[in-house]
């Protein structure tokens, strides 16, 4: 099907790679910057294909759908499949029944994150598609232009959070002209894995194709790898099904704030506001590696440290007194005072331990864990992401220490 349309897939075979599902190898040694893969514009499916498709008159009418377009696309792919005569059939027929994203997370599986700060993105992940799934269901139901699509009669739970995990694991944007990108599935391609390395896909104009080179010498029988994007591993669990141990840029997102009873709030909420930053309460990086702060928490910790003499000069300065920049905040090298960065250590070390608490195991524990045969793979890759985080922020602590 594949290359009857136009396809070509130069020295590569689908292959299945056991926990990491089906993948790409290669069947001949690849040179760096081979393509090793073309898929022509017309086998993509993406927002175009289904407001083209018997979708159209529904996305056209209803709002919510057209601001929501990988919510299209999953409804898209479970229209194409419940068509047998669909163009993607071959493709939808081998796709995964079902994957390794929170949406599939069993109540034991999500209590394997309990302590984790990720788990709150997973339940809200988790509520959110069933609110889509209830909205959308009434939709189907009650809208004339849905009346005439296969969904009306076959439209369930199982059935939304298949299409919207295929869509979250395969999607990806594809710059389809000098001013217009869409969300498509790319088949073949999307059958990648992925691994460290600079991104080597894009669409190209002359052929109308969307092209992938391999970034790195492959031998023949070794696995065909794709860089995914700048992720963290709890994105990639949640979104794409996976942990990835071997992460050369990882971090934690942990929930700052500064307390309304701060006697200073109203000062120093008007000084993040002005470099964007939301005082009552966002997420913050944790880095993977020896500088564990990232710009914005710096920011963040700088002026939630900061006392009235440091605040006032950003907001009230008359006699026009010299002011350090807001820019100059986030940087590793500048110290606003020896006060200023007591404080903020001293805020960001008690953080972390407060943080590191609410594990309910050890690092020793979780190994142990780990190398047990009966557990599922949702709950191994819960402890994998409990592993990472555990070791960015204890690295984090442990540099906290040494200032």
């Amino acid at each position: 099907w594949f290359k009857a349309n136009g396809g070509t897939a130069e020295h590569v075979e689908i292959h299945d790679f056991g926990d990491q599902g089906l993948g790409l190898r290669a069947t001949a040694d690849l040179q760096e910057n081979q393509v090793f893969v073309a898929v022509p514009e017309k086998l993509l499916m993406s927002v175009v294909t289904a407001k083209k498709s018997s979708l159209g008159p529904l996305i056209s009418r209803e709002h919510g759908l057209r601001s929501m377009p990988h919510v299209v696309l999953a409804l898209h792919v479970l229209c194409e499949r419940l068509h047998e005569d669909s163009t993607w059939a071959p493709y939808l027929n081998i796709l995964p029944r079902s994957y390794s994203t929170c949406l599939y997370f069993s109540p034991d599986d999500m209590m394997a994150l309990q302590g984790s700060p990720s788990m709150g993105e997973a339940l809200k992940q988790f509520r959110g598609i069933v609110k889509q799934y209830v909205y959308f269901f009434r939709l189907v139901q009650i809208n004339p232009e849905a009346s005439r699509l296969p969904l009306k009669n076959s439209f369930t739970f199982d059935d939304f959070r298949w299409a919207v995990s295929t869509v979250m694991t395969r999607q990806n944007d594809v710059k389809v002209s000098s001013n217009e990108t869409v969300k498509a599935l790319i088949p073949m391609w999307d059958m990648c894995n992925h691994c460290n390395g600079p991104f080597t896909t894009g669409f190209d104009d002359s052929t109308k194709e969307v092209k992938s080179l391999a970034f790195k010498p492959t031998r023949a029988g070794d696995q065909v790898f794709i860089f995914y994007g700048r992720r963290n591993n709890a994105d990639r669990l949640f979104h794409n099904g996976f942990v990835y141990t071997e992460a050369e840029e990882d971090w934690v997102n942990i929930q700052l704030g500064v307390s309304k009873n701060d006697r200073l709030y109203a000062m120093k909420a008007q000084i993040l506001a002005m470099v964007g930053l939301d005082a009552s309460g966002r997420s913050y990086r944790v880095l993977r590696g020896p500088e564990p702060i990232s710009p914005e928490l710096r920011i963040f910790l700088r002026v939630f440290s900061m006392n009235t003499g440091e605040l006032k000069p950003y907001l009230f300065n008359p006699e026009g007194l010299p002011v350090t920049p807001l820019a100059e905040l986030c940087k590793a090298e500048f110290t606003l005072s020896e006060e200023n960065e007591l404080k903020l250590w001293s805020f960001f070390h008690t953080r972390l331990q407060l943080i590191l608490g609410q594990y309910k195991t050890t690092k020793q524990e979780d190994e142990a864990l780990l190398s047990r045969d009966d557990n599922t793979l949702h709950t191994r890759n819960c402890i994998r992401l409990r592993m990472s985080e555990r070791d960015i922020l204890v690295s984090a602590l442990e540099h906290a220490k040494a200032r």
